[in-house]
């Protein structure tokens, strides 16, 4: 390729806005770090898929600020073009909002900031060799049955705090670190939230029950009849590490 080929080359990945300003529409990097604000108060649901993620360490929590649709910080293992490291795409409006991301090449790490403005229904899953720690803390809202669906093999911390604000519904947690991996389930119920948790493992390690009960089999629940608003959690893997307080 001769050198005028080859600046035609380079030029084709940016394109002028205007007058100073630059965007790059397909960045060579290691760091990338995207945002989204929330406009629309206390309302509406958003939708978070997260997939194809291969010797990660992955970081989800939340933040006490309800302009915060999402914030996510991105560290690749070596300088490659964004189109070739992942496809990352969304939607927004007044009912609600959405994120995909999927991995292409092997991400270091990730950091999934999320704001306590709306609930949100997240997946993430198809996924490999994770160290992963969730965090629902900081106003985490929860609403129309939101739910969580996580799926790798790895390490899953999961902690489940008392601040966060949920309504007459609850939540559903469907966790799995199988099949070679092992969960670390660390649940602390706000007042007037019921829990019921099956913790299906070879090894099953309860480290505190304060409020709840064991049922049988791989069932534990704060009541017998337990009602809404509930936590219901589900959490697998070769082994899994309990502390469920009420």
């Amino acid at each position: 390729m001769n050198r005028k080929v080859k600046a035609v080359a380079v030029v084709a990945v940016v394109a002028v806005m205007s007058v100073g300003a630059v965007m790059v529409i397909n960045p060579l990097g290691t760091q990338f770090r995207y945002e989204k604000d929330w406009t629309f108060g206390f309302t509406g649901k958003g939708w978070i898929s997260i997939e194809s993620l291969r010797d990660c360490n992955v970081t989800l929590s939340f933040v006490n600020d309800s302009s915060v649709f999402y914030r996510l910080n991105i560290e690749l293992y070596g300088p490659t073009f964004r189109s070739s490291a992942f496809k990352i795409r969304g939607s927004q409006g007044l009912t609600g909002g959405s994120l995909q991301f999927t991995a292409i090449s092997r991400i270091r790490s990730m950091n999934i900031v999320l704001g306590s403005g709306m609930q949100y229904d997240i997946f993430l899953g198809s996924s490999v060799r994770l160290n992963t720690t969730i965090i629902y803390s900081n106003s985490a809202r929860m609403g129309d049955y939101t739910r969580i669906r996580y799926s790798a093999d790895g390490i899953l911390r999961f902690a489940f705090t008392e601040s966060v604000n949920f309504t007459d519904w609850g939540m559903e947690c469907v966790l799995s670190a199988s099949p070679m991996g092992t969960a670390y389930v660390s649940i602390d119920l706000p007042d007037g939230m019921d829990g019921q948790a099956s913790l299906g493992a070879e090894n099953v390690y309860t480290i505190e029950l304060s409020g709840w009960y064991y049922r049988g089999g791989n069932d534990y629940s704060t009541a017998i009849s337990v009602q809404e608003p509930l936590l219901d959690m589900t959490a697998q893997g070769t082994t899994v590490y309990a502390s469920l307080r009420d």
